[in-house]
């Protein structure tokens, strides 16, 4: 059977999003899924240039989106 699904993982911080990433590479694993990296993006909000941490899952960094002048 094939699932299709969606995921949305949201962080105040880099490391707490890569943490998150690194526990869902790992559940995927043990369950016999495949993350698709190629599908998959990060969307930043306030980072830009240098400033954007590179994530990964596994060993494969994801495509990054950004927005540096989002106001709440």
């Amino acid at each position: 059977m094939l699932y299709a699904n969606d995921l949305t993982l949201i962080a105040n911080n880099p490391d707490a999003k890569q943490i998150m990433l690194n526990h869902l590479h790992w559940y995927a694993q043990r369950k016999h899924l495949i993350i698709n990296a190629a599908k998959s993006e990060v969307f930043h909000f306030k980072s830009s240039g240098s400033n954007v941490p590179v994530f990964k899952v596994g060993r494969v960094p994801l495509a990054h989106k950004g927005l540096t002048s989002i106001w709440v």
